[in-house]
């Protein structure tokens, strides 16, 4: 348990650091292009995540409706005996 908080800590004291000594040395242009990256990801992301849900929907709705056709046979079934 130590260990990884170590490590997480250390880890982020590197990424302070690294990010510190790029905008000294670069200037603030690559911390841009990595802000424009992550939002370009951002929205692909959200893109797929909404098309991921629309498919979950259908999915839901299929279920439902054989739900319903099994419930419809089933009874067909107990009132012809």
């Amino acid at each position: 348990m130590c260990k990884t908080i170590r490590r997480i800590l250390c880890f982020l004291i590197i990424t302070i650091i690294i990010t510190i000594g790029i905008s000294i040395l670069k200037g603030g242009e690559p911390l841009r292009q990595i802000g424009k990256k992550s939002e370009e990801i951002g929205k692909l992301i959200r893109h797929k995540t909404e098309k991921a849900a629309q498919q979950a929907d259908k999915l839901k709705k299929h279920k439902d409706t054989i739900r319903k056709v099994v419930k419809d046979i089933e009874r067909k079934i107990k009132d012809e005996k």
